[in-house]
């Protein structure tokens, strides 16, 4: 075997066609992905595009609020803006463990990770829209986010 043909993958050395990665489709809603999987594939999704560990650590934080809330095996496909809005106003997201309130920005933090997990669910095929409520969607004018 020549040095040309050995930088070759096997299958086109051998004759065979294979699926790369270029073939590969997104997974589309009706392959039911879970809020495990979107919270696994928008933390990769961060650490692709360089975000700090330390952002991916709080993110990973609020959208495991998210799956504890909502249920680690519950297919995006399922939730709806109602369900969402309730999650938004759960003490899970408004209350401390102690039951205190908590403050304002970090109210805000955890339902916007969740809120831009779901829009990058969207933009990946998993949903074919993301279910947030009107009161919570993002602003028009306002900067980009995530």
């Amino acid at each position: 075997m020549t040095t040309k043909e050995a930088k070759k993958p096997e299958s086109a050395r051998n004759g065979k066609k294979v699926a790369t990665s270029a073939a590969v489709s997104v997974p589309k809603a009706q392959d039911g992905h879970t809020l495990a999987d979107l919270s696994g594939g928008y933390l990769a999704h961060l650490e692709a595009k360089g975000t700090s560990i330390m952002t991916r650590a709080s993110y990973a934080a609020d959208l495991a609020v998210a799956i504890k809330a909502l249920g680690e095996k519950t297919r995006i496909s399922t939730l709806t803006a109602r369900k969402v809005g309730n999650y938004f106003e759960s003490d899970a997201v408004v209350k401390t463990r102690t039951g205190k309130a908590k403050a304002q920005p970090t109210i805000l933090k955890t339902r916007r990770v969740l809120r831009l997990a779901l829009v990058w669910a969207t933009e990946q095929g998993w949903v074919a829209e993301a279910p947030i409520p009107e009161a919570y969607q993002r602003r028009k004018g306002r900067k980009k986010e995530g």
